[in-house]
């Protein structure tokens, strides 16, 4: 789950192309995680009611702070010297038509442990829509 503003690029970005990847590494652990997968961009005008719930809950549980970026001015215009950057804060109930969840379905992890000598890697798969079962496999790093 991530979040973004519907006015960024990253939304119309996804509704192009949806496949994208995340990757994540972990100091403590030494763990590099890459996440490929398809992006649903779920928004104010999403209708299917468990998407449009998880959109709202999440809004729900960011920061005060973390909303109000959403009331702020347009991402990336320029500059204006009368720019509003202190709105008055949004519901902390009901989303602004602004936020947008971006969920990743993920169909491969790359996993790669940076600890050990050689280091290991493990690739896992998942299958297709009639069979979602995932497949692990450990490749050379």
């Amino acid at each position: 789950m991530f979040i973004c503003d519907r006015r960024s690029e990253k939304t119309s970005q996804a509704q192009q192309n949806p496949h994208a990847e995340a990757c994540w590494y972990f100091t403590k652990t030494r763990e590099q995680f890459r996440l490929s997968g398809q992006l649903a961009v779920v928004t104010a005008d999403t209708v299917e009611p468990t998407l449009a719930q998880a959109r709202q809950q999440l809004w729900q549980r960011i920061s005060d702070n973390a909303r109000l970026q959403f009331a702020w001015p347009h991402p990336k215009s320029p500059r204006e010297e009368d720019a509003d950057f202190s709105p008055p804060a949004p519901d902390s109930q009901a989303p602004l038509s602004t936020f947008c969840l971006l969920l990743l379905h993920p169909h491969s992890v790359d996993q790669l442990s940076l600890r050990g000598e050689p280091q290991d890697r493990t690739i896992y798969r998942r299958g297709d829509e009639a069979d979602e079962k995932w497949t692990v496999s450990d490749v050379n790093p």
